[in-house]
């Protein structure tokens, strides 16, 4: 499961360390991972979500209150598609998180509770799941 105060702390850095796209709210980070190391920290990062789900918003998502999303894609199996999730967003815009508005589409890892922290997947994770046959290609 992630844990949003996880998320919260590590404001600039993409889950698992990697850095986002460059941004006025940090610094950019070296990771100093071998390529193997990567690998197994996306693998275990992926064990431990509940699921990986492809969602589309139908209601925006601000800081000042939740969003509403439909599943389109279970990866891992667990969640239905068509089912509706809360969406909670944090007020970090310039960092990636920012605002998730109404009919776009986003991947994001879910862990059990009952809001989805809007963390969605930067193109570097997805790069790795592609290629460790954990996410699909589009």
């Amino acid at each position: 499961m992630i844990d949003p105060a996880l998320l919260r702390s590590v404001v600039g850095v993409a889950l698992l360390g990697m850095a986002l796209p460059a941004s006025a709210c940090a610094p950019p980070v070296v990771d100093t991972r071998t390529p193997a190391q990567v690998d197994a920290d996306v693998r275990r990062q992926f064990d431990a979500a509940h699921d990986l789900v492809r969602i589309r918003m139908t209601r925006t998502a601000t800081p000042a209150r939740d969003g509403r999303a439909v599943v389109l894609q279970s990866i891992k199996g667990r969640s239905r598609a068509g089912k509706i999730l809360r969406i909670s967003t944090m007020p970090v815009q310039s960092c990636g998180y920012g605002d998730a508005p109404t009919g776009t589409t986003h991947r994001l890892y879910l862990g059990e509770g009952t809001t989805a922290v809007f963390a969605p997947l930067d193109q570097q994770l997805a790069a790795i799941l592609r290629r460790l046959t954990l996410l699909p290609t589009d």
